[in-house]
């Protein structure tokens, strides 16, 4: 059964500072350029930054909407936990109520894609393989209510970087998660977050680690939900170097956030001048 198109919403947490910045304005002229070189993928994709401002009004739509940016402005204070996890969920929130208007105000995703600002995807071969996995899942073949795509981590005794405090890393051990550079959701999946997220998600807890304890407690049976490790596509700046990866992301023990920037630049340029010079030999 052919899948003729799908439809994905990227959301990229970002804040403002120098670096941050550059990460920006490398993804935006690789987002221009594919948008210019392959209009079938693009049309289909909606990419936005993420930011919180504490003095923005939310009361009225929930989320500010920039196009020109791509941003999305939503009510609350920048830091990574709880910061993050918070507006993770309500920008999900925002997208997920557009997504469920009667009418056409709403981008009609059917996949989300949570990432970070320092993480570089290859758009084209994640779209591909997208559908792929779309057509895969699709009546008469497989009906699985839930998907969830990203590199899949158990948190570990002793390690104390995903920010919880030992009491919390105690209740927690064991838990899986898929690690905060890529999250894939159906929009079914998306949709259950954001109607559980005052009851059943505890903001205290770092983004990936709560967001990966929601998911594989969601199900009721065990075939509701798909879940697929997709670290053999991802590309570490640093580690590790697949045969053809799409995601490409820091490494998160790197304290030189410059040479963070320098990889990007290096694999954000390459994929830009690639689509470019597709462009030219038309």
């Amino acid at each position: 059964m052919a899948v003729e198109a799908i439809r994905i919403m990227v959301l990229a947490v970002f804040n403002h500072d120098e670096i941050y910045d550059e990460f920006y304005k490398l993804n935006m002229e690789y987002l221009d350029a594919l948008k210019a070189a392959r209009p079938h993928v693009y049309e289909n994709i909606r990419f936005y930054y993420v930011v919180a401002d504490p003095g923005y009004d939310s009361s009225a739509c929930g989320a500010q909407v920039d196009e020109s940016s791509r941003m999305i402005t939503v009510n609350g204070t920048e830091s990574w936990c709880p910061g993050i996890l918070d507006k993770t969920i309500k920008v999900l929130r925002y997208v997920n109520d557009l997504r469920e208007r009667n009418d056409n105000t709403g981008f009609k995703y059917d996949y989300v894609l949570r990432t970070n600002a320092s993480t570089f995807i290859n758009f084209e071969l994640l779209y591909n393989e997208m559908l792929e996995l779309h057509a895969w899942n699709s009546v008469p073949y497989r009906n699985y209510k839930y998907v969830a795509m990203g590199h899949i981590s158990v948190l570990q005794c002793g390690n104390d970087r995903y920010g919880l405090t030992e009491q919390a890393m105690q209740l927690y051990m064991g838990e899986k998660f898929f690690q905060g550079v890529c999250i894939i959701m159906n929009a079914a999946l998306v949709s259950e977050l954001v109607r559980h997220a005052q009851t059943r998600i505890n903001l205290n807890v770092v983004d990936d680690v709560e967001i990966g304890r929601f998911i594989w407690s969601l199900p009721s049976t065990p075939d509701e939900l798909y879940t697929k490790d997709i670290s053999d596509r991802m590309l570490s700046y640093y580690q590790y170097n697949p045969s053809n990866p799409y995601i490409f992301c820091n490494n998160r023990f790197k304290a030189n956030r410059y040479s963070d920037l320098d990889c990007f630049r290096s694999v954000a340029e390459m994929h830009t001048n690639k689509l470019i010079n597709s462009l030219n030999t038309l």
